[in-house]
């Protein structure tokens, strides 16, 4: 007499093999990939000038640009985080007449720092869905995209 199982393990196997690609994208993204939204608060909090925020976005790409970057490149970047920051200070102190604003810069660097660990994050996620190929997407600068798509 032949068993009848319950699970018809053939098509369950079947299943999981063409759906792999699915059920790491939701790993990947979930419901939606809400840990880039958890710096939208403290941003909105933060009721940054325009020179603030063109300051935090200059940080932020400078900061990662002289980390992965070597040589001669790296130090062009760090070059432009030294401008960068010296045109703070002076926007601080000559259009704003503020002596003391470390409590701002610090609260700049605090979304700064949540921007980057989300961002990292998600060069984590992206990683695992290039390794499982899940993605097909086609740019003209690749590299600008990197860790996005």
């Amino acid at each position: 007499m032949k068993r009848k199982s319950a699970v018809a393990w053939d098509k369950t196997a079947i299943f999981l093999a063409e759906n792999y690609k699915l059920q790491v994208a939701f790993y990947i993204e979930g419901v939606g990939d809400w840990s880039t939204f958890t710096t939208i608060q403290p941003i909105l909090d933060l009721d940054a000038t325009d020179v603030e925020m063109n300051y935090m976005l200059a940080q932020i790409s400078f900061s990662y640009a002289a980390k992965e970057l070597e040589g001669e490149l790296s130090e062009i970047a760090e070059k432009f985080l030294q401008l960068v920051a010296d045109d703070l200070h002076n926007y601080y102190t000559r259009e704003m007449g503020v002596s003391r604003y470390s409590d701002r810069v610090l609260k700049m660097m605090k979304v700064n720092n949540m921007m980057t660990k989300a961002l990292l994050e998600r060069k984590e996620k992206m990683t695992i869905a290039k390794t499982f190929d899940i993605f097909h997407n086609k740019f003209s600068e690749p590299e600008m995209f990197e860790f996005i798509f």
